[in-house]
């Protein structure tokens, strides 16, 4: 994200729009089905739908399964409904549907909770080729659930799975492979799956990508400035704990004295910082938000400074910060955050009180709930600049 010193404040709408509606990112736990959407179904031929179901049409029966256990286009939601189309489409030898039994025996959707059930169902669906199958079989085996645990068949299954494309099976299986080795036994080629699976956007995988890093494992070299960065990837996607051990990093960092690297000509700027000056610090978040000026970009560095500014009273740092918290951008993501800060910086400064009021607060007010905005109004009510 590139923030500028003439950040003009109507660009927020499309920068919360696309905030509002962040990418899902892909979870270790087991997964549904691939059956087709049923967005060309009208509410009004759901009769119709119901009729070809009946007479063997497997897509209908996919389509009805999925509109009666998500309640969808204006269906009431009916697990057992749901269930029955699912068992029809499944006898026909649907891999999708075997799948998806699979999962409602697991969480006891329309049916009662069986894990030895939910298994076998994930057996067929992982027996007619699907990739899911795969991955949730595997996800079975390594935890024991519904079937003696068994590591080698874990992994034999999450293999598959990864071949036939899974981004979940990569970080699943390096999992598999660590969880029978100890720190020090953990291979190289572990560590190579959890890269793979880690670029490709697994929160996990970052996370333990990080730790790799961190520790030295795997052959990794030490680096705690890469490990920085795998954690600040994971903890981008909203990882508690990735959160934390980034803070944690840079609290021992900043307690050892060590200070991130500058451009020669841009030391005069930070000394301005330390001093306490408000627009230097700003300046030199935006420097290491942006990556401009040859500085490396580090999200959490320029949050840092970004954050000093708006404590000193800057609207504009504040203003920064509210979308920082926003996005999750360096800093916790918290909308609460960001309706505080925004109501700081219109306190701060007239002339973006309106403009503030119009774009950024009312935008944040359709994510929050009254008993939330009321809490960011206090806060901001009884924030004080610091000294």
């Amino acid at each position: 994200m590139n923030l500028h010193r003439d950040w003009i404040i109507p660009t927020l709408v499309a920068l919360l729009t696309a905030a509002a509606c962040p990418a899902s990112s892909a979870g270790a736990a087991p997964v549904g089905g691939s059956a087709r959407e049923p967005s060309k179904f009208h509410p009004s031929e759901v009769d119709r739908l119901t009729k070809e179901g009946d007479r063997g049409s497997l897509e209908a029966q996919l389509a009805l399964a999925q509109i009666y256990l998500d309640g969808k286009y204006g269906v009431a939601k009916n697990e057992a409904e749901g269930i029955k189309w699912l068992k029809m489409a499944a006898q026909q030898g649907s891999p999708e549907a075997c799948n998806n039994l699979g999962l409602a025996y697991q969480k006891g959707m329309g049916v009662p909770a069986d894990d030895q059930e939910s298994f076998r169902w994930f057996q067929q669906a992982a027996d007619k080729g699907l990739m899911e199958g795969h991955l949730n079989l595997g996800s079975a085996y390594i935890n024991g659930r519904g079937v003696t645990l068994n590591r080698e068949l874990a992994i034999k299954h999450f293999k598959e799975a990864a071949r036939k494309g899974s981004v979940v099976a990569v970080n699943s299986l390096a999992a598999a492979q660590a969880s029978g080795q100890g720190v020090d036994e953990i291979t190289p080629e572990t560590v190579k799956l959890l890269r793979t699976s880690a670029e490709l956007g697994n929160t996990e995988a970052q996370f333990n990508m990080g730790k790799a890093h961190e520790l030295g494992l795997g052959g990794t070299p030490k680096d705690l400035d890469k490990a920085r960065e795998w954690y600040a990837k994971a903890a981008a996607q909203g990882m508690k704990e990735a959160q934390q051990r980034v803070k944690e990093l840079m609290d021992e960092r900043q307690s050892r004295g060590e200070k991130v690297a500058l451009p020669k000509g841009l030391e005069r700027l930070r000394q301005e910082a330390e001093w306490g000056d408000a627009r230097a610090q700003r300046k030199l978040g935006d420097l290491f938000l942006s990556g401009g000026e040859g500085v490396k970009k580090d999200a959490h560095e320029g949050a840092r400074w970004i954050a000093m500014a708006a404590n000193k009273g800057d609207a504009e740092a504040q203003l920064r910060l509210s979308l920082l918290h926003l996005l999750g951008d360096g800093v916790e993501k918290s909308v609460v955050k960001a309706y505080m800060w925004a109501e700081v910086a219109g306190n701060s400064s007239r002339v973006m009180k309106q403009k503030i009021e119009e774009t950024l607060l009312k935008k944040l007010e359709k994510e929050l709930t009254p008993e939330q905005i009321s809490q960011a109004k206090q806060e901001a009510g009884a924030w004080r600049p610091s000294r």
